[in-house]
């Protein structure tokens, strides 16, 4: 313990002068091949250890993989409907695309009625999520004026050329 100590004051005493005269690449490095020192000693001590120790450590590999793949069956679980329905959000975006394909601009509002009449459990919070994704996708953007209006994405009408 009081190695660790000393050598940690030499290292930060060695710092400190390097960095008071200026030689900030100098401390890096030496902080680099004092990690790189560091890290073969104890890649040492590893390789002494007695094989007890290695045993557990080698239990661990396959059990971290096994929940890894528990964790990515259950993400595709829980996205796959039960009744075939699609997710909330596809629903949502194809409902925004659907009313401006057919009207040239879709309501906030119409957007929700419509996207209720396909699942009863679509909330303003999934609207609001799927106009997110559209926008960020640049599918549709928010007219400037008037928030609750949306619009294909393209050519705005204050850009388009005077005839």
């Amino acid at each position: 313990m009081d190695l660790k100590k000393k050598v940690r004051r030499h290292i930060e005493e060695l710092t400190r002068l390097a960095y008071e005269r200026g030689y900030r690449d100098g401390a890096q490095s030496a902080l680099a091949e004092i990690e790189k020192v560091a890290g073969e000693d104890l890649a040492k001590q590893l390789k002494d250890a007695p094989a007890s120790l290695e045993a557990p450590a080698e239990m661990t590999a396959p059990d971290v993989r096994r929940r890894a793949a528990l964790k990515r069956q259950k993400v595709q679980q829980r996205k796959a409907k039960p009744n075939g329905a699609a997710p909330k959000a596809t629903t949502v975006q194809r409902c925004i695309q659907r009313l401006i394909a057919s009207r040239g601009e879709a309501r906030r509002d119409e957007v929700l009625a419509a996207a209720r009449s396909e699942n009863p459990s679509i909330t303003s919070q999934d609207v609001l999520n799927g106009i997110r994704t559209l926008t960020r996708h640049a599918e549709i953007r928010i007219d400037p004026k008037e928030k609750s209006r949306l619009l294909p994405s393209g050519r705005r009408v204050e850009q388009t050329p005077a005839a």
